[in-house]
């Protein structure tokens, strides 16, 4: 007696290649059982053989998800009930098939890895597999935040999806005003390699349409926007930028209390660091009064030096 084939239904929004294909679905409150074939649905679940022009891979969760250590995945390949399994990723990234043996699939979208599976099948075993992915449960899903944030820590994905960077921030207290917010870094790792990914928020914000989407395991780190003030100032120090994306020499000056009655305006110096190079910038801030007075605009870790006047 031939066992029972799962039930197969078109998702709302399919994963995969291929166009016009249906996709073997869970239902609500249903469980699918690979060992046998046998198969336990919800009453709301419908029975359709899938046809034969149906496309050769789908994925249940979001094709765009990445898999990670830790999650259980559910794989099923049409007509051949001997090649479902249902198995954690293990801390190796690896994935013991049927047939296959060990296959990577940390690091790759649920897209990707259901279309990695299927060539891998094609290749030597199944003509045209018709695979389904799905993950069962997901290793727990976290970020975390450090710098320049009100409360620095490791967070959960908020209702298990994946949030945005600047969502991310938010749920770690949002910037603090010492944050630069041009000079954040992710470091995400995929494999055995671990990534830095460069960001800037105002960035983000500006382009509207661009959204950093965080992954589970990510490290956010935000950082510091300060500048030093010494010399002929009222309050020589180390100060923040308050906050703003962009601070102005004099901006800066008067932070510190305004120049004493002895500064040199026509003299100040501003070394600046731009990468193995210090490079130092020699500024008349008569001429910045007189023309207009932000032209000249401060970075983090700019250190300003108002020389004496002699007369």
């Amino acid at each position: 007696m031939q066992p029972q084939l799962p039930v197969y239904t078109p998702p709302p929004s399919p994963v995969g290649s291929g166009n016009g294909s249906k996709t073997l679905s869970r239902g609500e409150g249903g469980e699918t059982d690979l060992g046998n074939g046998s198969e336990e649905k919800s009453p709301n679940a419908s029975a359709q053989e899938p046809k034969d022009s149906a496309r050769s891979s789908s994925a249940a969760v979001n094709g765009d998800y990445i898999l990670s250590v830790g999650d259980t995945i559910e794989l099923a390949v049409y007509h051949e009930p001997d090649l479902g399994i249902r198995s954690k990723i293990g801390n190796d990234g690896m994935v013991q098939l049927p047939l296959l043996g060990e296959v990577r699939l940390a690091g790759l979208s649920a897209r990707n890895a259901s279309e990695l599976i299927r060539k891998k099948y094609d290749a030597d075993y199944v003509v045209n597999p018709q695979i389904y992915l799905d993950v069962i449960s997901y290793h727990p899903r976290k970020f975390s935040v450090e710098g320049q944030v009100g409360r620095p820590g490791s967070y959960a994905f908020p209702g298990g999806d994946a949030p945005g960077l600047l969502d991310a921030i938010g749920i770690a207290g949002g910037f603090l005003p010492s944050a630069d917010r041009g000079r954040i870094t992710v470091k995400r790792r995929s494999g055995n390699e671990l990534r830095t990914i460069p960001l800037s928020a105002k960035d983000l914000s500006d382009a509207g349409v661009q959204y950093f989407q965080l992954q589970p395991g990510d490290d956010i780190n935000v950082g510091e926007a300060k500048f030093t003030i010494i010399g002929q100032v009222n309050r020589p120090g180390t100060y923040d930028f308050g906050g703003s994306d962009s601070l102005g020499l004099l901006e800066a000056v008067g932070m510190a209390g305004g120049f004493t009655r002895i500064a040199d305006r026509g003299h100040v110096v501003v070394k600046r660091r731009e990468g193995d190079i210090m490079r130092t910038i020699k500024v008349n801030v008569k001429r910045l009064s007189t023309d207009r007075p932000d032209q000249f605009d401060i970075k983090t870790g700019d250190v300003i030096n108002v020389g004496e006047s002699w007369y």
